[in-house]
């Protein structure tokens, strides 16, 4: 297997997020129409409603997750920004993992990446993998295995 290094991942994580900002605006405008169709009002007493802002708060939660674990646990074995720069995530013997490995991935991602600490071991392991990959027993590699990285 060959590894995938940090600027693609980096890579894939920004085409994520530019995917994940587009998408999850276009669900808020529209649940933002629904909600003026049903005389929801998004201000009270001049300030803005509290379950909107929580519910979008919270939601964007829910839709970051669910990208995350249901594209890296499906037969795609990565999202569509990893997908895009040719890599993906899979068990120690490249295999597809399980939803429940998607799920400790994301939150080691999650609880490592606060402390700004998740992807510096990708620098000193042999794998590259980062604190999540470890945590979940994963590694990122190279989709094509035999063309050769040149980042």
């Amino acid at each position: 297997m060959e590894y995938s290094s940090f600027w693609r991942r980096l890579a894939a994580y920004l085409l994520d997020s530019i995917v994940m900002e587009v998408t999850y605006m276009l669900l808020v405008v529209v649940a933002f129409i629904v909600m003026a169709v049903c005389g929801v009002q998004p201000y009270v007493d001049g300030e803005p409603n509290a379950l909107i802002v929580y519910g979008v708060m919270g939601g964007f939660i829910v839709y970051y997750w669910a990208y995350r674990t249901l594209f890296e646990s499906s037969h795609w074995m990565g999202t569509p920004g990893k997908l895009v720069v040719g890599i993906r995530v899979t068990d120690m013997e490249g295999k597809r993992i399980s939803f429940s490995r998607a799920n400790a991935r994301f939150v080691g991602k999650i609880v490592f990446g606060f402390a700004g600490l998740a992807y510096v071991p990708i620098f000193l392991t042999k794998k590259k993998q980062g604190v999540q990959d470890v945590i979940a027993g994963t590694v990122v590699v190279r989709k094509n295995e035999d063309s050769k990285d040149s980042d």
